[in-house]
């Protein structure tokens, strides 16, 4: 369980056993265990109570204790872990730890990001961090593939709403992982559309402009949202679950519409949009040719009046995508090869 940092932790002083140890002979303000960390030993630790747990009698009857809780430190099994603005990637296994972790986050100001992704926190754990981050200080929280379902994002609608109302006056989440959960796309859609453009459900900062992220199907809404409110010029969805439906052609008009992006999936979907290309290789070696990549090559290569030569031995197409692609060359006025169909036959 994780708990926020408080007073001191351990036993009071008065708790502990009067048996003295069997140090050297020397006075009280000279005892010293040589197996107790100190402040000079770790100075950007000074405030954090780790470093002020008594463990021989010998000690002065008081120590320091910082003036409030250091909304910076979190204890976790014993192992203590301090950050300035990030506490890093965490797991609970019970809500009261993600409960005292989040009353911490409401009270920092310093704060930024926050890895909650992967703790099976579902409909009640999204309640209880909707709760907390209305008004806080965080930029960036990532809460996916959480087993959140539709259940659930009633509350994170709610929040959305209030902090893209108070952008840029109060609110400063940028982003807001909302990924690989359990959302319908009719949910996704909501999401997305509440969320405005002032805050990412892909997690996607407003300086950011490469991204990396694997998709359930509905979660195409967020990064088709992305896509016209962020600057990304490199998006890569290789592993995602987009591929068939609405969801997907969503997400490829989505991409064909993205002007500043550059490459999709290892797709140079820039140079093909600006007809910089003579001759393309698809290969299915980086796992970069599926559903969403043909959708989108079957919208740029008919438009393209540089590309003559198309090679797709090594692609791995069949079945419907293949038939999309040979399509989209078909209609191709500048495409004159193309290995290994025939071209001139389909034509």
């Amino acid at each position: 369980m994780i708990v926020a940092s408080g007073p001191a932790i351990g036993p009071p002083i008065s708790s502990v056993s009067p048996t003295p140890l069997p140090l050297p002979t020397m006075s009280t303000s000279q005892a010293r265990p040589t197996s107790l960390a100190t402040t000079q030993d770790h100075p950007h630790c000074q405030d954090h109570p780790q470093y002020h747990v008594p463990v021989v009698p010998a000690l002065p009857a008081s120590l320091p204790t910082p003036a409030s809780p250091s909304p910076c430190s979190i204890r976790r099994r014993g192992i203590v872990a301090v950050a300035q603005t990030d506490f890093g990637r965490l797991v609970f296994h019970d809500y009261s730890g993600l409960d005292s972790l989040l009353n911490g986050v409401r009270a920092s100001r310093t704060l930024r990001a926050l890895d909650l992704a992967s703790n099976n926190l579902r409909d009640e754990g999204a309640r209880l961090v909707a709760d907390a981050i209305s008004d806080c200080s965080l930029t960036s929280l990532d809460l996916s593939a959480n087993a959140i379902s539709n259940a659930g994002a009633g509350a994170l609608l709610e929040c959305l709403a209030k902090l893209s109302a108070a952008t840029p006056s109060g609110a400063t989440l940028q982003a807001l992982s909302l990924v690989r959960n359990s959302f319908d796309s009719s949910t996704a859609a909501s999401l997305a559309d509440v969320a405005g453009d002032s805050i990412s459900l892909c997690g996607v900062l407003i300086e950011q402009i490469k991204l990396v992220v694997k998709l359930e199907s509905a979660d195409a809404h967020f990064l088709a949202k992305d896509l016209k409110t962020r600057a990304l010029t490199h998006v890569d969805t290789r592993g995602s679950r987009v591929s068939h439906g609405p969801d997907l052609e969503k997400l490829v008009e989505a991409v064909l519409g993205a002007d500043n992006l550059v490459e999709f999936n290892a797709i140079p979907v820039g140079a093909l949009r600006l007809g910089q290309m003579e001759a393309l290789t698809l290969s299915s070696s980086d796992a970069a040719i599926g559903d969403a990549e043909v959708g989108v090559l079957a919208g740029l290569i008919p438009l393209n009046t540089s590309l003559t030569r198309i090679d797709a031995t090594r692609s791995g197409l069949s079945g419907k995508a293949a038939e999309r692609l040979a399509r989209a060359i078909v209609e191709s006025e500048s495409v004159v090869e193309c290995v290994p169909l025939p071209l001139q036959e389909l034509k």
